[in-house]
């Protein structure tokens, strides 16, 4: 009999031991879920665009490039979350359109037409500054001119963006973390594999309080996938001028569409408050 626990119990090791090293090996498999070619372009809903390519080493990123009317108008860099591609970025984009923005809708590596490995923190966090370099050095965009929008995973990397180029004139974190240790919690991982077996970090609770710029928060106050108490501990920490909008009713992925014109509003008067002299924090009601 003790013979038999032994055995048993060198076979459960055996086999924890091969889960946590999946967990180390793979983790980036369970995080990125890149979509594939998009199926529909900017024109198909009656917008003009470019196609953009930007060299990366290795590999490059695709993205569409949506002017507004106005050349003085100011730019949002659209970035997508972890199981999207520009589609659904165009969907975020079409909102800002219709306040008098361009956009930059862009693919990571690994996602649509961007060309490169396996995505994995390090490479989103180079997609997103070769994006801002972009709009910087080629379309010769003023840095304050540019507003981040980032949406779930998307949003983690808009804060990494947003502390290494504070001088953007604000961010936008929809429906996001406060770091990949804490989703681990929420899960379930962490009750059977350490926290230190993490590699991807997205840690955006030990950055926000740094942010250097107006930030707004949104979140849905039924999101099953990331709950919204985390994007109101991220706005408890960041600094003024800073707002938080909690959508009554609305999920992970349909905040637009359960608030409405509402959605549109908020935005519009966000953007506006830009052009002002910086108050004290307000919540978006």
């Amino acid at each position: 009999m003790g013979r038999l626990v032994l055995t048993l119990f060198g076979l459960g090791a055996i086999a924890y031991v091969a889960f946590c090293l999946a967990l180390w090996f793979g983790q980036t498999r369970l995080i990125f879920h890149p979509q594939p070619v998009p199926t529909m372009t900017p024109a198909d809903v009656g917008l003009s665009y470019e196609d953009v390519w930007i060299e990366m080493n290795p590999g490059n990123l695709h993205g569409w490039w949506i002017s507004a009317q106005d050349p003085d108008a100011k730019t949002v860099l659209i970035l997508h979350g972890n199981a999207s591609n520009v589609e659904d970025g165009l969907i975020h984009a079409q909102y800002f359109l219709e306040s008098g923005l361009s956009a930059l809708v862009v693919d990571y590596r690994g996602y649509g037409k961007s060309a490169g490995d396996f995505p994995n923190e390090a490479s989103v966090y180079e997609d997103a500054a070769a994006a801002w370099t972009y709009l910087v050095q080629t379309r010769n965009m003023a840095p304050k001119s540019i507003v981040l929008f980032g949406h779930s995973i998307g949003g983690a990397i808009a804060v990494e963006l947003a502390s290494q180029q504070p001088q953007a004139g604000g961010a936008i974190i929809q429906a996001s973390f406060t770091s990949m240790a804490d989703m681990m919690d929420q899960v379930g991982y962490s009750r059977v594999a350490p926290k230190w077996l993490l590699t991807q970090h997205f840690d955006s609770e030990s950055k926000v309080s740094s942010l250097n710029m107006p930030v707004l928060f949104i979140h849905g106050m039924n999101d099953r996938t990331i709950p919204a108490l985390m994007s109101q501990q991220l706005y408890a920490i960041a600094p003024e001028p800073k707002a938080i909008w909690l959508v009554p009713g609305a999920d992970h992925n349909d905040i637009a569409e359960v608030s409405g014109t509402q959605y549109r509003e908020t935005l519009r008067q966000w953007l506006l408050s830009l052009q002002e002299k910086p108050v004290s924090a307000e919540t978006v009601s």
